[in-house]
């Protein structure tokens, strides 16, 4: 039940992410602030930021995900276009899918090994780690549009509910 609440709240999450990105113009690729991402690198980053969770997927689960050396190289090359990047996006959302439904709730307290901290932490930890992290760029990615003139608003952020009452 865990899970699926979670994998719900991050296929959320990038379908905001990719609907902010197909507001990207793609004349805007190599634009972006004095100091920090152009708009191909924040992409290429949100790639990255989806191929985290997938890594960490693949960590616990005792078959690994189908494909999981594809995923690791759909990181190379650099992201081309608007379109490439949707189209990539794609690709780790139906290996995040399909994690996601091989993961159990006990799963969520496994250890996985990460970068910062080698003898691991649990599964959670990095998932919520990797959400806060694709949460950042969507902001980042929809100041840089709204800096860039995009009208953007709070529902472009957000999926709003409607009261069950």
């Amino acid at each position: 039940m865990l899970v699926r609440a979670f994998r719900d709240k991050v296929f959320e999450e990038v379908d905001r992410v990719t609907h902010l990105v197909r507001l990207v113009n793609p004349e805007w690729l190599d634009d972006g602030p004095v100091r920090g991402f152009r708009f191909r690198q924040l992409l290429h980053h949100l790639l990255e930021c989806m191929s985290g969770f997938c890594a960490a997927l693949n960590a616990v689960l005792s078959g690994g995900l189908d494909g999981a050396d594809k995923l690791r190289g759909a990181l190379e090359p650099a992201v081309a276009s608007v379109d490439d990047m949707l189209l990539r996006s794609q690709m780790y959302m139906t290996a995040l899918d399909q994690g996601f439904g091989l993961l159990s709730d006990a799963d969520l307290g496994k250890r996985v090994p990460t970068v910062f901290v080698p003898e691991g932490e649990a599964l959670l930890t990095v998932l919520l780690g990797n959400y806060s992290h694709l949460v950042a760029h969507k902001y980042q990615l929809f100041s840089y549009l709204k800096n860039a003139g995009v009208a953007v608003g709070t529902r472009d952020l957000y999926v709003f509910r409607e009261s069950r009452v």
